[in-house]
């Protein structure tokens, strides 16, 4: 594969977020004390979702917000 080629991906990807998980509570309560923080939590968070889920993605994106 090229540099830069994402293979061919399922159409129908979906995210299910249970809103009375616990991390979820307690994001949504970061997001109302510091947004800016629970928006880094957050883009972490989506980080390891995409790895664990084999979902092919350009680390270097996470690793140039924490710069």
């Amino acid at each position: 594969m090229q540099p830069g080629m994402m293979p061919d991906m399922p159409k129908d990807l979906t995210l299910e977020i249970n809103a009375s998980h616990p991390t979820i509570i307690n994001l949504n309560t970061l997001r109302k004390m510091d947004q800016d923080y629970a928006r880094e939590i957050s883009l972490n968070f989506l980080d390891q979702i995409m790895m664990s889920s084999q979902i092919p993605s350009d680390l270097r994106d996470g690793h140039a917000r924490s710069e």
